[in-house]
């Protein structure tokens, strides 16, 4: 009985010694607040530390002397075998498992093992690390990480990742529908192969900012410049980088975000050029008024004296030149306001020749000038396209300038050539010069934003690209074709109208003359505060039969109103004071029965204000310079009913 009671006492004796150095050297594995325990060879625990007995919910007689495998999952406990002979064989080992608490709550935890030995005899020495917190961070980061990148895949603006040479590490699918290309043919290939080599500004820019944010860790923002796509097409990019730093802050890279500003731009440009059109109009208006008023007594007067006996043929041939080249600068007047008019895309049928040959009448001085010949071939009989004159008269205007400025970089001397055709369901047009020509590689550039042949401070880029927008919303196409040293040639093709064109213009006619019976003693009011507008009407309609009266203000006219009464009111729509529409909106409220016998005249069809105002009357309107054979039939006309 008392050698056994000895024995126990040495038994235990020697267990406290182990556990004492087990102890001392599970310091060294780690001075966390980790599990540590040690097993011997047969997987029972000989020694555990107070975080042991805590994690798995046991006391310290409950726990030593237990199995390792009692406190592992099922699965995990047919692996012990497996991972004590690695021990032995190898001395130390990781590897992750699934513990079991007391109250059957699983727990991950990664295991270090490593192989002691003390008094002979081997131990397996573990720290068992609670990886429940670690792995739940884990799963938020992953889940953080799949929602960052959903974001960026989700975003409209291209993003991208670059390391410190400037490759690419990552873009997302944005920055590859911008690039046109796969993430495989970016990922690992150099920023400035992506850019325009002729943007030398914005290659030299991007190296610069990328080399400052790396160094100083700042952020920018507002770049811009020219790519080229994966198909060769090219597009204006904006470009804001950040620096990318790692969790010791250290700058590791550069991130980005690109945005395709190309459509922005072009509409930015185009409402900047309407916005110019707008005020050109407003100043066009004006002067139309002005000039207008004086032609209107050019021409009057010349047809009364072409009309008259008395004088004699080779006056009247003067005469008629006069009145020709009074008809000339009318037209010039009346292309000049056509031109400025808004770009709100307004179709009608109209004749392409005829459109044409009214824009060469607007360039005929320069041409003169510029001892540029001007040859059209222009097809008899073309059919009619249904298209805004306006706009288009626009495109044909800037390739013809744009032919004269390239003659006149090469010689003093040359020639355009203009050329319509019918061609199956599209009218085709031609417009060449022999200047110096554009190089082939510049040829499908022509269109794009921003891009011009010319030089620095003389052409904005945006001429040809406005002409191109303009084309594609008509249903046609523009390109160009040259041969450098021969030329250049745009061939404009737009699609055949299929309604038939109504409009005919022609020259207005001689005056007739003569008294006519059926007018004689009605009373025509003529209100404008022009004196040589008043003389005129009073000189044509007074040979006519009518007795004419005038004023010379709007406040004269309502005067005369109330005095007397007339059967015709000729108004000027605007005179200082008093103006056309204010008169009418007067005569509106207290003589309505007097509305249906005001005509207007006028010298501004262009502003939308005045035009709006005669089409809600319903009124017959004149523009200046008058048609005074249409004008007489219209008075005479309203005198009868």
């Amino acid at each position: 009985m008392l050698d056994n009671e000895t024995h126990s006492s040495d038994m235990g004796y020697e267990l406290n010694k182990v556990r004492a150095e087990l102890e001392m050297r599970s310091r060294l594995l780690d001075l966390a607040m980790d599990c540590k325990y040690a097993i011997d060879t047969d997987g029972n625990i000989v020694y555990a530390n107070e975080t042991s007995y805590r994690t798995y919910g046991y006391t310290e007689e409950e726990f030593l002397g237990k199995n390792i495998r009692s406190l592992t999952t099922k699965e995990n406990a047919t692996l012990i075998e497996d991972r004590i002979a690695r021990m032995l064989e190898r001395g130390d080992a990781v590897f992750a498992s699934a513990h079991q608490r007391k109250d059957g709550t699983v727990i991950p935890v990664e295991v270090h093992g490593q192989l002691v030995s003390i008094g002979g005899k081997e131990f397996i020495l573990c720290l068992a690390r609670d990886m429940t917190e670690r792995i739940l961070a884990e799963k938020v980061l992953k889940r953080s990480e799949e929602r960052f990148r959903t974001v960026l895949e989700d975003m409209d603006n291209g993003y991208f990742e670059l390391d410190l040479r400037g490759y690419y590490t990552f873009v997302n699918d944005a920055m590859c529908k911008i690039l046109g290309l796969s993430r495989a043919d970016i990922v690992a290939k150099h920023f400035s192969n992506f850019i325009d080599p002729s943007d030398d500004k914005f290659i030299d820019n991007s190296s610069a900012i990328i080399s400052e944010v790396v160094a100083k860790g700042v952020t920018r923002s507002g770049m811009f410049g020219t790519i080229v796509k994966g198909d060769g097409s090219r597009r204006i990019i904006g470009v804001s980088v950040s620096p990318m730093k790692d969790a010791a802050g250290i700058i590791t890279g550069l991130r980005g975000i690109t945005r395709d500003i190309t459509d922005r731009i072009k509409m930015e440009q185009q409402l900047l050029i309407a916005g110019k059109l707008a005020s050109i109009g407003e100043l066009a208006a004006g002067v139309a008024h002005e000039i207008n008023n004086p032609l209107t007594a050019i021409m009057g007067f010349a047809q009364l004296l072409v009309n008259d006996d008395d004088v004699p043929g080779n006056i009247k041939a003067d005469l008629e030149k006069i009145y020709s080249q009074s008809q000339r600068a009318a037209r010039i007047v009346q292309n000049l306001l056509t031109f400025a008019r808004s770009n709100t895309l307004e179709k009608s049928v109209i004749d392409l020749n005829g459109l044409i040959l009214k824009t060469l009448e607007m360039r005929s001085y320069e041409h003169n000038v510029g001892n540029t010949e001007v040859i059209t071939e222009l097809q008899e009989g073309l059919p009619g396209i249904s298209a805004d004159e306006n706009q288009i008269q626009q495109v044909i205007l800037n390739i013809i300038i744009n032919a004269e400025q390239s003659i006149a970089t090469k010689k003093k001397t040359g020639t355009i050539r203009i050329v319509t055709r019918a061609i199956e369901d599209k009218i085709k047009i031609s417009i060449a010069d022999d200047g110096p020509g554009i190089p082939r590689e510049m040829l499908d550039r022509l269109f794009d934003p921003f891009f011009t042949t010319k030089d620095v401070g003389q052409g904005t880029g945006l001429g040809l690209s406005v002409c191109h927008g303009i084309v594609t919303n008509h249903g046609g196409r523009i390109y160009a074709e040259s041969i450098v040293g021969e030329g250049a040639t745009f061939i404009i093709e737009l699609p055949v109208s299929k309604e038939s064109s109504g409009k005919v213009v022609s020259a207005p006619a001689k005056l007739q003359k003569g008294i006519h019976l059926s007018v004689v003693g009605k009373k025509i009011l003529v209100v404008d505060d022009e004196t040589v507008i008043r003389d005129i009407l009073t000189r044509i309609l007074s040979e006519c039969g009518y007795d004419v009266d005038s004023a010379a203000s709007g406040l004269e006219g309502l005067q005369k109103i109330e005095n007397s009464q007339y059967d015709v009111y000729l108004l000027d729509m605007k005179m200082p004071g008093i103006d056309g529409k204010d008169m009418y909106d007067t005569i509106g409220v207290k003589y309505p029965d007097l509305v249906e016998r005001v005509i207007f005249i006028t010298g501004d069809t262009i502003t939308k204000s005045t035009l709006d105002f005669l089409e809600a009357t319903g009124r017959d309107y004149f523009s200046k310079p008058l048609d005074f054979t249409k004008l007489i039939k219209t008075v005479e006309s309203a005198v009868n009913k």
